[in-house]
């Protein structure tokens, strides 16, 4: 236990993405919506480096994450793998979209691939079908991100530090 929140310390002071806005590039929000929703099961949609993953994972009983690590983020698939090879608690799909995983039950799914409102509005949408209790994100600043939130799903229930957003269904 006290190895996890000494790495869940060091994941708080560690950028998700080397280039991001310094208020929603840190994960304490993301932990804080952890702790909101407690869930055991998540699907994260997008992981790029894994920052996020790796909280999901010191956290949850079952992480499966779908990102297809292509174009410009092809070289992170690497430091993603070597981030996450100390846990069994982890199921990697290559993929752009939930739709392209079998159907399963989440507690949560995560959207944070791309972040247009057509392409968030449809993670929204494939992650419905999963009918997982809450679907939450991150980047909810962003104006697509919002615009896709509020067409399908209405206002989000708690916004957090890091501008993820959670709705439960």
């Amino acid at each position: 236990m006290r190895e996890k929140n000494i790495r869940l310390d060091e994941l708080r002071r560690e950028k998700r993405h080397p280039d991001g806005i310094p208020e929603t590039n840190y994960i304490g929000g993301l932990l804080d919506l952890i702790e909101y929703a407690k869930p055991k099961t998540v699907l994260e949609i997008g992981s790029y480096l894994g920052v996020s993953t790796e909280a999901f994972l010191l956290t949850c009983d079952h992480v499966t994450i779908i990102d297809s690590w292509e174009g410009p983020y092809a070289d992170s698939y690497g430091s993603f793998l070597e981030r996450t090879k100390p846990y069994s608690n982890l199921a990697i799909i290559r993929g752009r979209s939930p739709a392209d995983i079998p159907q399963q039950y989440f507690d949560l799914c995560y959207v944070d691939g791309e972040h247009d409102w057509c392409s968030a509005y449809d993670d929204i949408v494939a992650c419905q079908k999963l009918k997982p209790k809450w679907i939450a994100g991150h980047d909810y600043k962003l104006p697509g991100v919002a615009f896709a939130v509020h067409k399908r799903l209405g206002k989000p229930d708690k916004i957090f530090s890091d501008t993820s957003w959670i709705k439960e269904l």
